[in-house]
């Protein structure tokens, strides 16, 4: 950060031009400032207060105005973890409960039937999408709830999740989602920062969001069933796609027009990946489908579409690892060093660089409190980990079949 400010300060008063600085302004400062600004109009009162569609007090309580089919996908899942996930889910009270599985365990059904729910097992592996859809079918429900079988709701978030749909241009919306602690503290620690952009980015996108995140969602199922076939058969690069599944549904709202809001009440826990492993696949994994959206984005003509806010947001998120490599590189061979640094010090002024970006961007999304270990190991794992991942995930972005956590 110091590097920077020199920088900027050289680029002023004697005209030398570097490159990190502007990255810092254009793909850090820049959006943080948007997305803060964007997010503070955000009202989750909105949907109490009648502002979407007008209806008398006459009318059914909102969760009982649509009949509410709540799907379940499971494969491998600890009966434990799951046991919970269907506890919270009946105490909901939805009309019905879908789980389907395609790993035959029978402590699953039991688990699932005791909790009333309807159970559909399938005798192969078909993945994620197509137990979705297989439950799409079958559910009677006009709004279909999506849950991960290792997430919990809390109290009335199904009451919550389907208000929006009082606005008929509605067709899908994201529940907030809180990380509870794994015995990995580093994956938990990044999780929660992680949700916690994700929420300011969902204030600031409402009604245009970028990705309606599986873990908890609500659709309609009309419109669901009228994306099926390309849900079920998306490709890319020749390849088809099994990851991604709630970006694409979220990029078909986006394309036809169709509102895509988030609705902060509705509240559930998720824990985090219980190892850096699994978190580092996770993450490559959501990078892999993030930059697949990005490209689909632009070449379909969604960009044209969208807030501005949208886009801002998306290209200076999926272009920072690429603008900051040129920084890099054209910082370092072709400009004038602003001081000069002994080589066995670069790699901590690096670091302490990385780790005072971490720090604004943890201020930006409220976390005020942190220790010096988490300074320092945030900043090493944005500069070693965080950057060569996505930078890896676009070079690998043709594997969208490769789920990496299950």
């Amino acid at each position: 950060m110091i590097i920077e400010i020199l920088q900027f300060i050289n680029l002023l008063t004697r005209g030398y031009f570097y490159y990190l600085p502007i990255h810092l302004l254009v793909f850090v400062i820049f959006p943080l400032i948007i997305r803060h600004f964007k997010a503070k109009k955000y009202n989750s009162n909105v949907y109490e207060n009648n502002l979407y569609v007008k209806y008398s007090n006459s009318d059914p309580p909102l969760n009982r105005g649509y009949k509410i089919s709540v799907i379940v996908p499971v494969h491998n899942e600890d009966p434990n973890v799951f046991k919970k996930c269907m506890r919270s889910i009946s105490a909901n009270k939805p009309d019905e409960i879908l789980v389907v599985q395609d790993d035959n365990r029978e402590d699953i059904r039991q688990i699932a039937k005791e909790y009333g729910a309807k159970v559909i097992s399938l005798s192969e592996r078909v993945g994620k999408r197509k137990a979705m859809a297989i439950g799409w079918e079958i559910a009677s429900g006009e709004i279909i709830i999506h849950v991960d079988s290792d997430t919990i709701l809390h109290e009335n978030a199904i009451d919550n999740i389907v208000k929006p749909f009082r606005d008929k241009s509605v067709v899908g919306v994201q529940g907030k989602v809180l990380i509870k602690p794994s015995k990995s503290w580093l994956s938990t620690i990044m999780s929660e920062i992680i949700e916690l952009n994700r929420d300011l980015n969902n204030k600031a996108l409402n009604g245009h969001l970028v990705v309606v995140d599986g873990r908890f969602n609500a659709w309609r199922r009309e419109f669901l069933l009228s994306v099926k076939d390309e849900f079920l058969n998306e490709k890319f690069l020749g390849s088809k796609c099994e990851i991604g599944d709630d970006r694409f549904l979220t990029y078909k709202a986006n394309l036809m027009s169709y509102k895509t809001c988030y609705q902060e009440k509705a509240l559930a826990e998720s824990v985090a990946p219980s190892s850096l492993k699994k978190f580092l696949r996770q993450q490559l994994r959501w990078g892999r489908s993030g930059y697949k959206a990005f490209f689909k984005d632009i070449y379909s003509g969604l960009v044209m579409k969208v807030f501005l806010t949208y886009n801002i947001l998306q290209f200076t998120y999926y272009l920072a690892p690429l603008s900051f490599t040129i920084a890099l590189i054209h910082d370092t061979l072709f400009t004038i060093p602003v001081v000069k640094i002994p080589v066995y010090a670069v790699i901590p002024i690096a670091i302490i660089g990385s780790s005072t970006i971490a720090l604004i961007r943890r201020l930006a999304v409220g976390v005020r409190r942190f220790t010096f270990r988490e300074f320092i190991v945030m900043g090493f794992f944005g500069l070693f980990i965080s950057y060569p991942l996505m930078l890896y995930a676009l070079l690998t972005i043709h594997k969208q079949s490769s789920w990496l956590t299950r």
